[in-house]
């Protein structure tokens, strides 16, 4: 029973929380009238502004986000831990202080917008799986998560800003495809349309983040998306060639090496022996493994973090000043100072010593070591973009011990476990790259010692973070693509796939990916490629079929419908689908279409009742008289009559369509309905229920009008017999994108509906 109960409650949540969204392309009597009209190139043209607009504004705020993020890092350990005039306790005490403020301020903000904590890429999988959440890609989240990941970023924490780039990029075009009202709307015709936009956003951002155009639209095809097509390859290329031209113009490096991934490296280290497959072999298993485990020990300590207002910004505040604490001391008791003189600074001499960009003093630096620096200081606070190319530039081997590269590739995966579900805007490309880079360094100097040969660092470092990757985030083919473009490095192709492809095995098996984890904390009915094995037989091994998971009887609508009758249902249910049938005699149903409930409330608000209907005998009258009123309209001339209830639906539609008031009367309409569904103006599911309804101020004589459903349902809904197996229903739903699928027997009569929480029970 305790279960059942938690069951309907995390039911009741993803009702209230999510929207399911419908990929079937409209096809009613009306948009098969309307749309002939439609010119395919102004179609084309307004898509591929979208997509350029995106990839521009994308790239822009990726570049005022990381000079942000620099300023204040660097600003946090030179300024105020570093060369502060004041004691080493004052400093260290104000250093952590600072770097908790940061943090404090990044999880207040979230408090505004708690859809904008973590990295969010999680909620644009669910958006393109086809389960929206209006908050989560509302503006409100974007420019939360764009000044929250500027704060949470340079506070210290084991996070970095690549995954909430992503979401940002999403909310950007989401924001393009749902930024204007009524006529001047851009042409975004269904979900299909959005998802492909969305898709484009999201690749631009992670582009943005690593310089790797290619990559970002192979993450998002191969991460992000659950549908892909030519046509959003192309615009998802463009979107993110554009913002990463746009990044490289702001800092100067047009025509020049750009990116996260762009190494130094020594021609020593470009090349791999064929012997070496098998340390690389160990460290892809290795990394996968402990990958998993990162990602089960967020799982695990994510039920324990506190869930109030006050809970989530002291936890994020207090982990924040320990992370920092933790780090400052572990400098002063396991860091050593290294010495270094002019010459080191010199770019193509940093065998010995670690560059000048990275290198913090703390304790160091004073006396007779005055040209000196701590080394884990100088890996665990030094600069994060810097420190993750010079550890991939497999240099930092020669420039340290084993003990310190362990010391610190320890701490980054507790800092990471610990940081992962803060209450903050935070991604985990960075860390996660960082401890794979760090491990790969290990593996490097220890395989030199087994083998007694100079070994290419690089090569284990690169394999180390992508594994590392592979493991967390489970990516097979883009992963390889982000590193083998932002480093230019095709020679190390063979073990970078190789090691991915193990690392993603073992990983599997010890726990799900670091995003399938978050979409199953949060109560997201996200769907996968495949129904679970287990789901498509019942407990005495008989195959399952449609008509036994149905929900039924289906609430149904006839073609025309009186407005108390729909006003009833509505309040009454919270179904978001209702099935129109034809009645054929003896009690049966037939199915002819399918209305959404957007669009009865449309049709409830705008009073489009067949009372209040003038129909247009003559083609071009032009009579101003409105053909939507609030109030039954009356006959102005011989060339207009009421239609009547009882022969309006043996009257054709185009008759009724005739008229140029008539047409753009219900054009008005089918813009209203695709406003109100397409721009998500609700934000949960109860604000479409009994006040809303009653909010329309309905009178006792509307309540007496019809409703002409046919000119506006889907003709002809996705359907499948109670006979269909559960296998082949969840492929039908699953590769079409459905929000709704109707369940029928041999003769079209309406039995049941089948809907994404029906599919998603299965799952568990």
């Amino acid at each position: 029973e305790e279960e059942e109960e938690r069951r309907r409650g995390q039911q009741q949540q993803r009702r209230e929380m999510w929207e399911s969204l419908d990929y079937a392309k409209i096809d009613s009597k009306w948009s098969r009238l309307n749309f002939k009209q439609t010119k395919a190139g102004v179609l084309t043209l307004e898509r591929w502004s979208n997509s350029t607009f995106i990839g521009i504004i994308v790239g822009s705020v990726a570049f005022a986000m990381m000079r942000l993020i620099d300023i204040l890092y660097t600003w946090r350990v030179d300024t105020v831990l570093t060369n502060a005039a004041f004691s080493f306790v004052v400093r260290v005490v104000f250093f952590c202080f600072v770097s908790a403020l940061f943090s404090f301020t990044s999880a207040s903000l979230t408090l505004i917008e708690p859809t904008a904590a973590g990295a969010g890429v999680s909620y644009v999988v669910a958006e393109l799986n086809g389960v929206s959440s209006p908050k989560a890609i509302s503006l409100k989240s974007g420019i939360v998560k764009m000044i929250g990941t500027i704060f949470s970023v340079s506070s210290g924490l084991a996070v970095g800003p690549e995954g909430p780039l992503v979401h940002i990029g999403a909310i950007i075009g989401s924001a393009f495809a749902r930024g204007a009202s009524g006529r001047h709307q851009w042409r975004v015709m269904g979900d299909s349309d959005f998802r492909d936009i969305v898709s484009a956003g999201a690749a631009a951002g992670l582009a943005s983040a690593f310089g790797s155009p290619i990559g970002g639209v192979l993450f998002s095809s191969e991460e992000a998306s659950s549908f892909w097509s030519h046509d959003t390859t192309k615009r998802a290329l463009l979107c993110s060639t554009l913002a990463v031209f746009v990044l490289a113009a702001l800092n100067g490096s047009i025509g020049k090496p750009f990116g996260l991934l762009q190494l130094d490296f020594a021609e020593e280290e470009k090349h791999w022996e064929l012997f070496e497959l098998g340390p690389f072999l160990l460290l892809g298993i290795l990394s996968g493994i402990l990958g998993a485990m990162v990602t089960l020990a967020v799982s695990k300590l994510a039920r324990y973090r506190l869930s109030s207002k006050f809970g989530r910004v002291s936890e994020a505040t207090a982990v924040t000043f320990m992370i920092c604490l933790t780090q400052i001391l572990l400098s002063i008791l396991l860091g050593r100072c290294v010495q270094y003189d002019d010459e080191d600074d010199d770019p193509t001499n940093t065998r010995k010593t670690f560059p000048r960009s990275i290198r913090v003093a703390m304790r160091c630096g004073v006396g007779n070591q005055e040209k000196s620096y701590n080394d884990l200081a100088s890996l665990l606070l030094g600069s994060r973009d810097d420190n993750l190319k010079y550890l991939l530039s497999g240099r930092a081997k020669d420039a340290t011990s084993i003990l310190i590269l362990s010391y610190s590739f320890l701490f980054q995966l507790f800092a990471i476990v610990f940081s992962a579900e803060c209450a903050l805007p935070a991604g985990l490309f960075l860390p996660t790259l960082t401890w794979g880079a760090m491990l790969g360094n290990i593996f490097s100097k220890v395989s030199e010692i087994l083998f007694k040969t100079k070994l290419s660092g690089g090569a284990y470092a690169l394999v180390g973070a992508a594994a590392a990757l592979a493991g967390v985030f489970r990516g097979s083919i883009s992963l390889v693509v982000i590193i083998l473009e932002g480093t230019g490095q095709l020679n190390f192709l063979l073990p970078l796939l190789l090691c991915v492809f193990v690392a993603n095995k073992f990983a599997s098996f010890i726990s799900p990916s670091f995003y399938e984890s978050q979409l199953e904390r949060r109560n997201i009915p996200y769907l996968h490629v495949e129904a679970p094995k287990g789901a498509c037989v019942s407990e005495t091994e008989e195959t399952l079929t449609a008509g036994d998971i149905c929900a039924a009887p289906a609430v149904t609508f006839q073609e025309i419908e009186s407005v108390g009758n729909i006003e009833e249902i509505l309040k009454t249910t919270t179904h978001n689908g209702f099935p129109i049938v034809k009645n054929v005699g003896y009690g049966e149903k037939r199915l002819i279409g399918l209305m959404l409930r957007s669009q009865l409330l449309t049709l409830l608000s705008r009073r489009a009742f067949i009372e209040n209907i003038i129909f247009y005998e003559q083609e071009g009258d032009q009579d101003q008289e409105s053909a939507m009123s609030s109030s039954p309209l009356r006959p102005g001339s011989s060339k207009s009559h009421l239609l009547d209830v009882s022969t309006s639906s043996e009257l054709p539609s185009e008759l009724r369509f005739r008229s140029l008031q008539q047409r753009e009367a219900f054009e008005n309409l089918e813009i209203a309905m695709r406003t109100f569904h397409q721009r998500k103006l609700f934000t949960e599911r109860f604000a479409l229920g009994v006040k809303y309804i009653e909010s329309i101020g309905l009178s006792e004589n509307e309540k007496k009008s019809h409703v002409i459903l046919s000119d506006f349902m889907m003709l002809s809904p996705i359907s499948v017999t109670e006979q269909k197996s559960v296998e082949r229903v969840w492929e039908i739903f699953r590769q079409l994108g459905l929000r709704h699928l109707c369940v029928v027997d041999s003769k079209n009569i309406i039995k049941g509906m089948i809907t994404r929480e029906d599919l998603h029970k299965l799952q568990h």
